[in-house]
Formats: structure tokens, C-alpha cells, sequence
């Protein structure tokens, strides 16, 4: 699960931090993947967005609503590790 700390800015922007530093090892992505999704207050829908997950661990939120908002999603995608063995 990744996780982001909010930063509300003395010039009016928001921010997002990762707390979670990267993705771990055996849980990265073979290519950059993105999940869309849409950025809902209470029963509204209030904006859009996408998480972008990279190779190196890194990932990356685009918000087009500023505001606090809840967003979720489910994305699969195929990690380059090999196979545990029992």
C-alpha cells in the first residue's frame, strides 16, 4: 500500500509526499503503469486523477481538484522477479 502526507502550502497549493519512501523490491512494475481514477466528497464526484507507478519504485499523483478528496482503485500489472519457491 502506498501512502501519501497532504501539505497544504502558504501559496494555496497541495502537495503530496510519499510517507512509503519507494515501492518495495519485488513489487515494482516491468514498465511505468498508471491508474486512473476519480476523486469523490461524500457521494460527488469532484475530480479526476492518476497514480503513476515506476520501474525504480518511484510513483507520481496528477489530481485535477485540489481540494481533500477520497480516490481508490485496483491496477495489476507484471513485476520482473522470479518465482518464490515454497
Amino acid at each position: 500500500m502506498l501512502e501519501y502526507l497532504a501539505n497544504f502550502n502558504t501559496d494555496g497549493t497541495l502537495s503530496f509526499n510519499l510517507i512509503e519512501q519507494s515501492i518495495p523490491q519485488g513489487y515494482r512494475p516491468v514498465t511505468t503503469v498508471y491508474l486512473p481514477f476519480v476523486q469523490t466528497s461524500g457521494a460527488n464526484v469532484v475530480g479526476y486523477g492518476r497514480l503513476r507507478l515506476n520501474p525504480d519504485g518511484t510513483s507520481h499523483m496528477f489530481l485535477t481538484d485540489a481540494r481533500y478528496t477520497e480516490h481508490g482503485g485496483t491496477l495489476m500489472y507484471f513485476t520482473n522477479d522470479p518465482f518464490p519457491e515454497d
